[in-house]
């Protein structure tokens, strides 16, 4: 399954007490994983990964909680909610993105083999293949809207790579700066903090909504 209908626990250990340490204890139990965490990421951008997680969570809340005061009205919650809307394929292309960088470039390199399609084995050295991008914008207009909604995602995952090759082309080529330098450092860190915060309030309404 690409898209889980709830999250599963996140295993953080109880003996800590701050979130970094739970994060970073969560990331490093797994580290010899190749099937774990993001494609062709390495160790520090997979704890960088972790610690932004925290961040949006943490810049989510604020407006989560103003909405638990003055709660959003049943219809607009509906309407995100319902198995019809957009939500659904775009949380399904954005898992596609980032098991299969750069597919939806218009010249996808060729997809990984199936023990390779999770991870590197060393997770530790700079990986060399491309990875899902710092923050993707999943920008469709109207009528790609409607497309993307009729995407086919339930198919064996072999054609719905190819058709997503062929039907889903944004031009997004994956992470452009690796996080292996100071310079790569300062890229990530103002790409982090000149998201847009409208971003954090719709991640507030959906979960607002969803667990209303």
């Amino acid at each position: 399954e690409r898209v889980l209908p709830d999250a599963p626990l996140a295993e953080y250990d109880s003996g800590f007490l701050t979130q970094a340490m739970k994060q970073l204890d969560r990331v490093l139990n797994h580290m010899d994983e190749k099937d774990y965490g993001i494609v062709n990421y390495s160790l520090v951008e997979l704890i960088a990964h972790s610690f932004h997680m925290s961040e949006l969570w943490a810049r989510a809340k604020l407006y989560y909680d103003e909405l638990a005061l003055s709660p959003i009205s049943s219809t607009i919650c509906d309407s995100l909610t319902s198995p019809d809307s957009d939500v659904l394929p775009a949380l399904e292309l954005l898992a596609l993105k980032i098991k299969f960088p750069g597919l939806t470039s218009g010249s996808p390199p060729p997809a990984p083999p199936a023990d390779e399609a999770y991870g590197i084995a060393d997770k530790a050295r700079a990986p060399k293949g491309k990875a899902y991008r710092l923050n993707i914008e999943i920008e469709w207009e109207k009528g790609n809207r409607r497309h993307l909604r009729n995407f086919d995602f339930s198919a064996p995952e072999s054609d719905v790579v190819s058709n997503a090759q062929k039907d889903l082309v944004d031009g997004d080529t994956g992470l452009d700066t690796r996080l292996d330098s100071e310079e790569g450092w300062n890229a990530w860190r103002e790409g982090f903090k000149n998201m847009d915060d409208i971003d954090n309030f719709q991640f507030a309404v959906y979960m607002h909504c969803k667990l209303r």
